[in-house]
């Protein structure tokens, strides 16, 4: 099924029971606290220096999934259905790091790996603050980002 959002950009629906039926559960009816899937992480991803590991056990609940990413963006995570978990921006662009768990319900775990994924958002909102943007100047890699998008 094709839905539209706006004339001319049109979307696929993503529903993983319906359109990737599998063995791995990314909406299970336990705890939102509790882990139920492992994500395999690229190495040296933004994700895995974050969590600090290349496999880490999360806590899915989510029925929708990635299928398609927006330019700019690399995979740098998946489930053991190849179900992209973690995405980020390309070296050298501007940091997004975007994870499809919910790191947030682990807070309490003082030694969850997710509290990684909030400390590298906070250090590199210290670097965006003081001028830099993965380590460069906020001016070029945004102008650098603007001229990537289509």
């Amino acid at each position: 099924m094709r839905t539209s959002t706006r004339p001319g950009l049109e979307r696929s629906r993503q529903d993983i029971p319906s359109e990737r039926p599998g063995t791995v559960q990314h909406r299970p009816s336990e705890s939102p606290y509790s882990r139920n899937h492992a994500v395999r992480l690229q190495p040296d991803s933004r994700a895995a220096r974050a969590l600090g590991a290349t496999s880490v056990t999360v806590n899915s609940s989510h029925h929708q999934a990635i299928k398609d990413l927006a330019p700019g963006l690399i995979a740098s995570g998946w489930a053991g259905d190849d179900l992209i978990e973690a995405a980020e921006s390309e070296p050298g662009a501007p940091w997004i790091l975007a994870v499809q768990w919910h790191p947030e319900e682990m807070h309490a775990d003082r030694q969850a790996p997710e509290h990684g994924l909030f400390q590298a958002l906070v250090n590199e909102a210290g670097l965006a603050r003081s001028g830099l943007v993965g380590g460069r100047r906020k001016e070029d890699a945004i102008a650098d980002a603007v001229e990537r998008t289509p």
